[in-house]
């Protein structure tokens, strides 16, 4: 008996969502989206190497404008980074104007990977070095992923639980003679 229902606890436990995020989601969220931008970084760095082989023209200049396309996505996530940090310092009074900011930055940015996904897939077609195609391949990963994690941030953040301060009134009493 006592092992169904240890069983059932582990199961409820495994299979609760959570809901509430914490300070260590934003750490979490963080390190996710750092990883993602190591990973890019270092893809990029093997591209380059890559890239010393070939000319401007034909299949260099489709390598260098898809390491270019890689280099504009880890500024991006690293801009997304800075957002996460900068968002619980601000002022209460502040955060509204500031999360709507935010909320707005984290929606560009996403439209901007999905574009730069897109411009590396196009310009994929240009590139026969096998090498560079399997770390091309590599690298559409990471960037999918940041995604989800763009999105997240915004669900971490709380942004659209971002209320305005109640502005109190004051109301004037007339005296009635």
């Amino acid at each position: 008996m006592k092992k169904v229902i240890t069983t059932f606890i582990l199961l409820c436990i495994i299979f609760t969502p959570e809901l509430i995020f914490s300070q260590n989601s934003l750490e979490d969220l963080t390190k996710q989206l750092q990883d993602t931008e190591k990973q890019l970084n270092q893809i990029k760095q093997d591209l380059l190497k890559i890239s010393n082989e070939f000319p401007i023209s034909g299949e260099g200049f489709f390598l260098y404008s898809i390491i270019s396309d890689i280099n504009s996505s880890e500024y991006m996530i690293a801009n997304v980074i800075d957002l996460i940090l900068m968002l619980p310092t601000i002022k209460d009074e502040y955060k509204p104007e500031f999360g709507i900011f935010v909320q707005h930055r984290l929606s560009s940015l996403k439209q901007d990977m999905v574009y730069k996904i897109e411009c590396i897939q196009i310009a994929h077609v240009g590139i026969y070095n096998m090498d560079a195609l399997n770390l091309i391949d590599k690298a559409k990963d990471p960037m999918r992923v940041s995604l989800s994690l763009f999105d997240r941030s915004i669900e971490v953040l709380n942004i659209n639980k971002i209320k305005a301060p109640q502005k109190i009134t004051r109301t004037r009493e007339v005296a009635m003679d």
